[in-house]
Formats: C-alpha cells, sequence, structure tokens
C-alpha cells in the first residue's frame, strides 16, 4: 500500500506542479499518498485508534516530508549556494534528496510516534525505522539520475514505483513488528 501511495502521489505531484507550489508539490502529494494507503493497514493493526489519529497520520506525513525539503532546499540554496537545489543530478542532488527525505522520515516517524504511543509500547521505534525507510527511497529516485539511459518513459515510472517499494519494505516490516 506504501509503494501505491508513492507511485500515486508522485504523479498527482507532477500534475499540479505546474499550477501550484511548483517542486513543494512532490513531498505534499507524496505524505498525503503513503499516509492515505498506510492507513487501512494500519487500521488493522492498531484496531482501538481513533478516526482523529488517522488523519492525524496522514497529515504527519505531509508536513514532515514538507518542511524537510523545503528546509533542504533552503539550506543547500543558502549555505552550500546551489542554485537549483534538488534537481535530481548525480551525485550532488541525490545526496541533497537522500538528506531532505532522511530527515522528513525522522519527523514524520516522531510525528506518528506521538500518535502510536497511545497502544503499543515500542512505537519509538517507528522513528529510525521512517527515518531510514524514507532515506533508502532515495534508490529510486536516484533511477532518474544516475544517467543510466533507459526509456524516459520506463525512468519515469521505475523511479517512484522504486522508492515506494523500499520505504514500503522498511516501514511495512516495522509496523508489523511494533504493532505485534
Amino acid at each position: 500500500m506504501t509503494t501505491v501511495g508513492y507511485f500515486m502521489g508522485a504523479y498527482v505531484a507532477v500534475f499540479f506542479a505546474h499550477f501550484l507550489l511548483g517542486f513543494l508539490m512532490l513531498p505534499v502529494c507524496v505524505g498525503a499518498g503513503v499516509g492515505l494507503m498506510q492507513r487501512p493497514i494500519l487500521r488493522r493493526l492498531v484496531p482501538q485508534s481513533s478516526e482523529l489519529m488517522w488523519a492525524g497520520w496522514v497529515l504527519a506525513s505531509m508536513v514532515g516530508l514538507t518542511a524537510s525539503v523545503a528546509l533542504t532546499a533552503l539550506a543547500s540554496s543558502a549555505i552550500l549556494n546551489i542554485e537549483r537545489p534538488l534537481e535530481f543530478s548525480w551525485p550532488a542532488g541525490v545526496i541533497q534528496w537522500i538528506a531532505a527525505l532522511f530527515i522528513g522520515g525522522a519527523l514524520i516517524g516522531i510525528l506518528q510516534h506521538l500518535m502510536l504511543r497511545r497502544y503499543t509500547e515500542h512505537s519509538i521505534w517507528w522513528i529510525p525505522a521512517s527515518a531510514v525507510g524514507w532515506g533508502l527511497s532515495v534508490i529510486g529516485l536516484a533511477v532518474v539520475a544516475s544517467g543510466v539511459s533507459l526509456y524516459p518513459v520506463l525512468e519515469i515510472l521505475l523511479a517512484p514505483a522504486v522508492a515506494g517499494v523500499v520505504l514500503g519494505l522498511v516501514t511495512g516490516r516495522a509496523a508489523v513488528w511494533i504493532c505485534r
């Protein structure tokens, strides 16, 4: 479900980026997509949780990811004097995205841990699982930046799919363990 959310969020972002907020639509839409798609699975793992918690889960995904991407872009511009921050270039752009998604994953993990802690004593482990999952998801995004000459359509389809699979494997396994 995380993979589907990542994939759908990425493509909704591409559409809306032309009209609203430019590159910030990517973390907004991907965060929303992942949060929405994780909701039914986690709802089964934590059946006693409230609907308000699940609205917060989606909001935490959006806010954590968007804040980290925006802060990474600002820091790259201001501190490193990079004119086009968070561009999918190799290796500088990929390193920036790793930092942005690792930090975003940690922020998401902290916010979501605050919701999970009422239901499981192992919720603290959601923070590193989220950080590692989001940080490693850059493997998928790096497909576009790698310079490997695949068919362009294949690259565009493959990047968010691989990113979502990586994120889903890490966070899915963690969620099952945490909520057992």
